[in-house]
């Protein structure tokens, strides 16, 4: 956003970011072959307050902050070596939370140009707020072998099935006294097959051509930038 010396503003806008995260990867090899646990966390927090108009009355000030916490784990069982037919498969599990808190600051003077849109000689100055709280689950389990043909011929097949819920609540008021305060709980649960298979090519070390038929998934979600109310997507 535009600082004070770049624009007749007198905000200073800030932002302010911090991620975080780690992994621990376990393997251990067996005859049957291979069991690997991989365990990751992430976190993300970020604050951002400007004004978006970028001007000196300060109309309309935005104080934004997300924060985001995220747990996974997958379990997968491998082959062992390169043979003629490889293959893997596991479970994959996530949680996490995302908390999005909005926060707009309204100044409306009458001698501005936002001002012509409210009564004359009146000044509109209030607080409206627009917080949303969103956990989600996933759970899937997957497989896929790859089988060679002829040397230079592979054959990969493949499939997921995911399952995910997500639940949450919004707030949206605001202290003007002109809009009634909302409030809204949702819940919803995504399911999905995906198969997937990949024709592979190789004559030699610098040739390699492909062909892949998939279908792919993701789910839906909550928003609150409508003007009314909430949608699921």
């Amino acid at each position: 956003s535009y600082a004070p010396s770049d624009t007749n503003q007198s905000t200073k806008p800030t932002g302010n970011t911090t991620t975080g995260g780690g992994f621990l990867r376990a393997d251990y090899t067996t005859p049957l072959g291979v069991f690997s646990s991989i365990t990751g966390y992430r976190h993300a927090n970020s604050t951002d307050f400007f004004n978006t108009t970028a001007e000196p009355s300060d109309e309309l000030l935005q104080r934004y902050h997300v924060g985001a916490d995220q747990i996974t784990e997958e379990i997968h069982w491998a082959s062992v070596g390169d043979q003629r037919l490889n293959w893997v498969t596991g479970v994959f599990f996530l949680n996490s939370s995302r908390d999005g808190i909005k926060r707009f600051f309204l100044n409306v003077l009458p001698d501005t140009l936002v001002g012509q849109f409210v009564p004359p000689y009146t000044a509109l100055q209030f607080l409206a707020v627009q917080d949303q709280h969103v956990h989600s689950h996933s759970y899937a389990a997957f497989g896929d072998a790859n089988y060679a043909l002829t040397p230079e011929w592979k054959l990969s097949v493949g499939a997921r099935y995911t399952k995910e819920d997500k639940s949450g609540h919004s707030e949206v008021n605001d202290t003007s006294g002109l809009s009634p305060d909302l409030a809204a709980q949702y819940s919803h649960s995504w399911r999905a097959f995906n198969p997937k298979a990949t024709l592979q090519f190789e004559p030699n070390s610098k040739v390699l051509t492909y062909a892949t038929v998939a279908s792919g998934f993701k789910s839906g979600g909550y928003d609150l930038s409508g003007p009314c109310l909430f949608y699921t997507f």
